[in-house]
């Protein structure tokens, strides 16, 4: 299977159903790793309809998506508390915040995290936002693909207050500054 079978769109205005598969996604994916989300029906948060997301299809088939969100201080981005106390000194505004990446579990491997990540820097870039940050708890594998893309791991993040994110393994926070 090619690459060039997936269609990598970014999703132009807020669209109700397409959110909420997003976050049917989000669950059925993230239960592998956070299995108290799977009482979940989606996960969504406050900060869905002033993001901006892309998404990727096979066919008709969703099957990974990710968010970003622009910020003018490090206390207004999507999970503040994963990020308090990890930087010396506040990432410089604007800030986009990589946030809810997720691909499905058989369509891992292809790359989709890496064109997700690329679309979104691209975007952060000519949107004018000084730095990028953005956290996971996801591993060794994810935090070598954000090096890849230039994002330096700053350290570890603090769980989430509010479930299931309080129930996953700490997140590990990186940041890449941005010029202009």
């Amino acid at each position: 299977m090619g690459v060039s079978e997936f269609r990598l769109l970014k999703v132009p205005t807020p669209d109700a159903d397409l959110l909420a598969r997003i976050g049917k996604l989000r669950v059925r994916a993230w239960t592998t790793l956070i299995p108290q989300a799977a009482a979940m029906g989606a996960w969504l948060d406050e900060f869905e309809d002033a993001a901006h997301h892309w998404v990727v299809f096979h066919g008709s088939e969703l099957v990974a998506a990710a968010r970003m969100s622009i910020h003018a201080a490090l206390d207004l981005v999507p999970d503040p508390e994963c990020f308090a106390g990890v930087f010396g000194e506040p990432p410089e505004a604007p800030i986009a915040s990589f946030n809810r990446l997720v691909v499905d579990g058989p369509w891992r491997g292809f790359g989709l995290s890496r064109q997700l990540d690329e679309a979104r820097l691209n975007f952060a870039m000519a949107s004018g936002c000084r730095s990028v940050i953005g956290s996971t708890p996801a591993g060794e594998g994810r935090l070598r693909q954000v090096a890849g893309l230039g994002f330096v791991v700053v350290g570890e993040g603090n769980l989430d207050h509010r479930p299931p994110c309080c129930f996953g393994p700490r997140p590990m926070v990186y940041w890449k500054p941005l010029r202009s």
